[in-house]
Order: C-alpha cells, then sequence, then structure tokens
C-alpha cells in the first residue's frame, strides 16, 4: 500500500523525531568516555605519584596500613572465634586436635585459656578481699608491737647483710682488678655510637 501526502509527512516527522532522540544518547556515551579517560588518568598519576614516592614516604604508608590492618584483624578474629565455636560444638565428637580450619595455605587449631575474672567483673571476689583487707588491718591492730620488733630485727639484719657485701667486695679487688675493670669502662665509653631509629606518630 503506497503512503498518501499525510502520512507520509507523518512518516517523516516520526523520523525526524527519533533522530532528534539518538543524538542525546550519542553525546552521554561521549561523556562517559570522557569520563573513564579522566578516571584512568588520574590512576596512572596516583600509581606514578606512589611509585616515585621517596622510601621514607612508603615506610609512614605502610605503618599507617599495618596499623588499619591490626585494627581489621582484632575485629576478624572475634568474628572467627565464635565461628570456631560453633564449628567445634556440631564436629566435637569427630574432632580430637580442634582442628577448626584446614587449606592448602594454613591449619588452625582452637585453643583455650584459663582466665579469671577481676573483682570489677565479679562482685563476690570484690567482697571477699574487702573482707580480707578488714581482716588484715585488725589483725595488724592486734600484734602491732609484735609486728614492730620483728620489722626491727629485719632492718638490723639487712645492716648487716651490706656490710658482709662491702667485706666480700674489698677482699675481691686489688690494683690490677681495678686498673682493669677502669679500661673495660673506658672502651664500652670509646665504642659508643648512634643507631637512627624511626618514631612514627599517625595523625589519623
Amino acid at each position: 500500500m503506497i503512503p498518501n501526502k499525510m502520512q507520509f509527512q507523518q512518516l517523516q516527522l516520526s523520523s525526524e523525531e527519533e533522530e532528534l532522540e539518538f543524538i542525546p544518547l550519542e553525546l552521554s556515551t561521549t561523556s562517559e568516555t570522557e569520563q573513564i579517560t579522566e578516571s584512568n588518568s588520574e590512576t596512572e598519576t596516583i600509581t606514578e605519584s606512589n611509585s616515585q614516592s621517596s622510601p621514607l614516604q612508603r615506610f609512614v604508608e605502610t605503618k599507617i596500613q599495618l596499623k588499619e590492618t591490626e585494627a581489621k584483624l582484632e575485629s576478624l578474629e572475634l568474628e572467627a572465634i565464635d565461628e570456631a565455636l560453633n564449628l567445634l560444638s556440631q564436629n566435637q565428637d569427630n574432632n580430637k586436635n580442634n582442628v577448626i580450619y584446614d587449606s592448602g595455605i594454613a591449619k588452625v587449631v582452637i585453643g583455650f585459656r584459663q582466665k579469671y575474672e577481676s573483682a570489677k567483673e565479679n562482685t563476690t571476689i570484690a567482697r571477699l578481699e574487702d573482707d580480707i583487707k578488714l581482716a588484715e588491718q585488725s589483725q595488724q591492730k592486734k600484734v602491732a608491737a609484735k609486728l614492730n620488733q620483728i620489722d626491727a630485727q629485719i632492718q638490723e639484719l639487712e645492716n648487716q647483710i651490706k656490710q658482709l657485701e662491702e667485706q666480700r667486695d674489698k677482699l675481691m679487688s686489688n690494683q690490677r682488678l681495678n686498673r682493669l675493670k677502669s679500661h673495660l669502662f673506658s672502651a664500652i665509653q670509646d665504642s659508643a655510637y648512634k643507631q637512627a631509629y624511626l618514631s612514627v606518630h599517625i595523625k589519623k
């Protein structure tokens, strides 16, 4: 069927509209291409900057990465322990060595340390510690005189030990030994040198 004049005009308008609608798509594709190119350019610039950074800068960056990795590792360890306990409870009868993970790169064995609650965590322990302190204070008052005599005897014995040690040092000393010790001290002092170290203070 041959279209009449009115139908032909409608076909022309429809064709022109399709062409007009297609143009923005081409522009959008071009814009996305430019963004990708710019992104690749920025990535290349960052890579070049990192490759050209100094050992000192790379040292600081590695220290920061290490700190962040340690924080992540601590968080992951808690989750991993929960998973390991679940696996152990499900497979306890068939797992004599507590192996809860085994692959080609590593084997993980779960272990258990003996831990005790502190007085801050356990009210019974806190109360008993307070009771012991009060009982000790009460007992100390009852035998204060005898404790003072014992303390005086201990002090006297400590003085005697100090005098005996001084006598021993004199017996183990002469001019040649003193001279050798003096030379050793001087040699150690003369061998002193400075060894550099870095202390990194992360600002984040």
